[in-house]
C-alpha cells in the first residue's frame, strides 16, 4: 500500500531500527531541513541484488530457502516474481519478522547460531529476493559443497 506522504512511510520504517542516525546523517538531516526541527529522517540504503545473491549463499540462507531451485525446502522459495518489478523493503521485513520465531528455532538448531543481519544486508537479500535476471545467475556451483550437504528438505523435528 503506497503512503500518503513520506513522513508516514519514515513512521512505518522507523520501528525497523532502533539505531539513531550517525552524527553526519544528523547534520545533513538537519541542514535538508532549513533550519527548521529535523523531524524524523528516512534513510534508505542503497540495495544491491548481486550482493544479497552472495549474502543467500554466504549468510546461510540457501540451508532452508531455494532460489531459481538451488537450497533447501524446508522453507518458503524466495524466487522472484516477474509481475512485481519493484522492492518493497517493508515488505519483505514483515515478512521475515512473521518467520522469525520458526527461523531463528530452525537456526539454532540446526546451525547451532542465530544469523545475524545487518539493514544494509537484508536490503541487499530483499533486492535478490525481487530480481529474476540476478536469480537466474545463482547456480549450485557457487554453493560450497559441504554447504549443499546441509540443505534442509524438510524441517527437522524437536529433540
Amino acid at each position: 500500500m503506497p503512503f500518503r506522504s513520506l513522513a508516514a512511510f519514515a513512521a512505518a520504517l522507523a520501528v525497523l531500527t532502533l539505531a539513531p542516525l550517525p552524527p553526519k546523517a544528523q547534520e545533513a538531516a538537519a541542514q535538508d531541513n532549513n533550519g527548521r526541527s529535523p523531524g524524523l529522517t528516512l534513510v534508505v540504503p542503497a540495495i544491491d541484488a548481486e550482493r544479497g545473491r552472495q549474502l543467500f549463499v554466504t549468510k546461510g540462507c540457501v540451508y532452508c530457502h531455494s532460489v531459481n531451485g538451488i537450497g533447501g525446502k524446508a522453507a518458503p522459495a524466495l524466487d522472484s516474481d516477474a509481475a512485481q518489478p519493484m522492492v518493497n523493503l517493508t515488505d519483505f521485513a514483515a515478512r521475515m519478522w512473521r518467520g522469525a520465531p520458526a527461523m531463528i528455532e530452525l537456526q539454532e538448531m540446526d546451525l547451532g547460531y542465530q544469523i545475524n543481519l545487518t539493514g544494509d544486508e537484508l536490503a541487499h537479500l530483499a533486492a535478490f529476493a525481487n530480481d529474476p535476471v540476478e536469480q537466474k545467475k545463482l547456480i549450485e556451483e557457487q554453493v560450497p559443497e559441504l554447504m549443499r550437504e546441509w540443505y534442509l528438505d524438510e524441517l527437522p523435528q524437536a529433540q
